[in-house]
Formats: C-alpha cells, structure tokens, sequence
C-alpha cells in the first residue's frame, strides 16, 4: 500500500524510517506547508513524491492512505481532508483535542467506508502485546491495580507547540494519552470514574498532571505524565496472584512477569529499533482485508481516551 505524509516534523521521521522497514509499504509522497521542508524530508527518506499542498497530495489517485503529523489542533480539519478525498487515516496521538471532532470524524469514516486509526504505536509493541495475553490468562490473578508514568523535562517555551494552547499543546494530550490508552486497553474496560489534577503553566497549558481511574470491576489506574519534570516512565501491574513491570512502557523492549513471592517467572523482549513498525503493519493488514478499523485500537478506544482527556482537562484548563 502507498502511504501520503502530511505533515513532516520530528515524529514524522520516525513514521518515514518505519515505512522502510515495512514490507508491502511505501512512503510515496509528502506534502508541507513548507515546500522546501518537504523536499528536505522527501531527498532524506528517498519519497518519489513532494507536493506543494496537501490538496495536491490527496488528489494522486495511487494514495492509498495518509498519515497525519501536523500540530494537534490541526488533527480534525486536515482528517477530514482526507476522508472527504476517499483516503484511509492515520492520525497521531491524540486524534483530536475535542469529543465533538472524535465522534465527527468516525462518523465520517463509516459512512465512507473507510479505514481510520489513532496513531498509538505503544499498544502494537511485542512487550506490551504479550502483557495484556498475560492479564487476560490470568497470570497475575486478578488484576486490581495498575500506575503508568511518562514525563520528560522541556524548557518552558511559549513559542514551542508543547506549551501553546492554540495548537493543542500541554502534557495530557502529548503523553499522557498514553497512559490512558495503557489503562484501557490493559483493563478491556471503560473507566465509570476520574478524578485529576494539572499544574497549569504560564501559557496556559498543563505542564504536569495525575489522573485516577476507577473501573466497573473496582480496578484502578493511576497516570502521571508531564512536560516540566523527567520519571522514569514505567508502568506496573498488580494483581492478588503476581506483578508485571514495563520499564519505558511507551517504548518498550522489555517486560517482567512476577508471582505473588516476587520470583521470576517470564521475561519477553523486543529489539526492533523502530516500534512503529507494528502499527503499520496493523495498519496495512487491516487495509488490505477492508477493515474500518484496527481492533487495539478501536474507534471505541479512541472515543473513551478523548472522553477522559477532555474531562481530565475540563476543571483546570478553562
């Protein structure tokens, strides 16, 4: 399948390097606000394509799907784009910085019959993949608590996207999406309760923040992410009959399984350099079979994480 890019910035490289390392996958064209950004991005990574506005782009016939990196605040209008044009999507993290534009947008997907998809790479890797088969078999017993973190220290820049709130900047929607995404899909349930709190900076945007969540089965999660301080971006698993740790569980190449006495028990491992090489291959298999989504990361997945960032934002964020 040939993907277009829109959109080249930092994650998009990893996104193009990714594309190299994926059988039955090209990168075929990009296109930027910035044509000479884009030729840059296009002689690095070998695309045949550059055009000089996403319109052009998404008017080549061979454009299978598109992968969207642009600013967060410009996830829905460019999104829609795409659809309109008959394109599959995959859109970054987070898919969109309102409930409303969520639900639009999977809406318009289904209509059109075609394939749309959150970019949350951390549920395709290996590590993770063999942890959530550990939960569901039962391994820790019953699973009643998990914690994720994920925080890195950026200077507080107000010209920076990460500490504007016009663009959609702030720590939730950057990281800590991903432990939300975590949460629920290590669960399979949707949280019935929240309670959060953010230290909102100068500019406006949350820059360090903490939510609690609380499931049907009394489960709970404890997510911490943030823009202003660095953790060491673990997560664990308990349950009455053992533990999981994940170091860097965003990114992760190594995951533990312990029993209730702390020995031992399993230990899986990754070493593929570039983790966003399984959600492309989701991605195409799912595109090839005629699929309208991908079933680790579903439209209902989607919708509940956009549901619990704008709650979770809702009481500090005005």
């Amino acid at each position: 399948m040939n993907f277009g890019l829109l959109g080249p910035g930092s994650i998009a490289r990893k996104f193009a390097d990714a594309c190299s390392r994926t059988e039955g996958v090209k990168l075929l064209a990009v296109a930027s606000g910035s044509r000479e950004r884009a030729e840059a991005f296009a002689a690095e990574f070998k695309v045949e394509k550059v055009c000089g506005s996403y319109e052009e782009l998404l008017a080549l016939p061979e454009i299978d799907a598109v992968y969207i990196s642009v600013i967060n605040s410009l996830h829905y209008e460019t999104a829609r784009k795409c659809l309109e044009a008959g394109k599959a999507v995959l859109c970054e993290k987070p898919f969109c910085v309102t409930v409303s534009q969520t639900e639009e947008l999977i809406r318009l997907a289904e209509e059109k019959g075609l394939l749309l998809m959150e970019g949350m790479w951390t549920l395709f890797l290996p590590c993770v993949c063999a942890v959530r088969n550990w939960v569901k078999e039962g391994r820790i017993g019953r699973l009643k608590y998990l914690d994720s973190s994920f925080s890195f220290y950026a200077p507080a820049d107000p010209e920076s996207r990460l500490f504007s709130a016009p663009h959609g900047g702030g720590a939730a929607f950057d990281v800590g999406i991903y432990c939300l995404a975590f949460s629920l899909s290590m669960t399979g349930q949707q949280p019935d309760s929240c309670r959060s709190k953010l230290y909102v900076g100068e500019t406006g945007v949350d820059e360090m923040g903490a939510a609690l969540l609380g499931f049907p089965d009394k489960t709970v999660a404890n997510c911490m992410f943030g823009i202003q301080g660095k953790s060491e971006d673990s997560a664990h698993l308990y349950g009455d009959a053992g533990m999981i740790h994940l170091p860097q569980f965003w990114n992760c190449h190594e995951a533990k399984l312990y029993n209730a006495g702390e020995e031992l028990l399993e230990t899986v491992t990754d070493s593929q350099e570039n983790g966003f090489v399984y959600e492309i291959e989701a991605f195409r298999d799912a595109f090839l079979r005629g699929d309208r989504e991908v079933e680790t990361v579903s439209h209902q997945l989607t919708l509940a994480c956009a549901k619990l960032l704008e709650e979770i934002r809702k009481e500090d964020i005005n």
